[in-house]
């Protein structure tokens, strides 16, 4: 006499624990390969031109990507134009209704990105988008982040050795790879680390540091800036050197969490 084939019951709750991770690959595969993300205060005139390069420097890899475009109160309209633009790819442009600096714009757009990496980089065309064909394969031997370690004739004599000093500073207190900056590949773990940040005055490199991850840094030239002024006083400068520093003091020696 044969025996009926009894049918599995699934749980529910299993049902839905694979509906989410289901939907969560899916999420993942939609996500572009990298976003640009880009801090943008007086600095309309370089917009369209390093929107252009930032394209063909990703599609020069073969990599998919997104421009992430933050325009941190900026007196010049830049946001405005910015939304004008089309290259067939996807374009978020954010708006900060106050000024909040320059880390704060980098924040606000990596919490929008949706890239599996992001690419912060300035909005001056002083670091050249060009330079991920350096740090993009560095990023594929393992590391969750590479920061670029600028060198070149980009600034003043005086500004080049405090510059120095202070990246030399981040390295001892924040184990944080030579040349330091904010030209820096982030995988997605490190950006949703930094997203999830709450502190209101936040130190990139400090929350990068505070996420203990495997980082490297890669030589990339860095050129002087064509036309107009840093928006960055000598003072504040060096004020902002400082915060970061004690940030990064605090989430590595003092384990504070921003």
């Amino acid at each position: 006499m044969g025996h009926k084939r009894s049918r599995a019951t699934i749980p529910a709750a299993r049902l839905r624990e694979r509906s989410v991770t289901s939907a969560a690959e899916e999420m993942a595969e939609d996500r572009p390969q990298l976003s640009w993300v880009v801090p943008m205060y007086r600095t309309r005139e370089f917009v369209e031109p390093l929107c252009e390069r930032m394209i063909g420097a990703a599609q020069a890899l073969g990599l998919s990507c997104e421009l992430v475009l933050v325009a941190d109160a900026c007196p010049q309209s830049t946001a405005d134009l910015a939304e004008r633009l089309e290259f067939g790819l996807p374009l978020r442009v954010l708006r900060l209704s106050q000024n909040q600096g320059q880390d704060a714009a980098i924040r606000a757009g990596l919490r929008a990105c949706t890239g599996k990496w992001a690419l912060i980089i300035d909005g001056d065309l002083q670091d050249p988008p060009e330079g991920l064909s350096v740090l993009w394969p560095r990023a594929m031997q393992g590391y969750d982040a590479v920061v670029a370690d600028r060198f070149g004739k980009y600034q003043s004599r005086g500004r080049l050795l405090s510059s120095r000093l202070y990246r030399r500073c981040l390295e001892r207190l924040g184990d944080l790879p030579r040349g330091a900056g904010l030209f820096v590949l982030l995988n997605r773990r490190l950006i949703e680390a930094v997203a999830a940040t709450r502190a209101r005055r936040i130190s990139i490199l400090a929350a990068i540091a505070g996420a203990r991850g495997h980082y490297t840094s890669a030589p990339i030239e860095r050129a002087p800036r064509a036309s107009g002024r840093s928006s960055y006083s000598a003072g504040r400068r060096w004020w902002k050197g400082a915060w970061s520093l004690w940030q990064i003091f605090a989430v590595r020696r003092l384990s504070r969490r921003l």
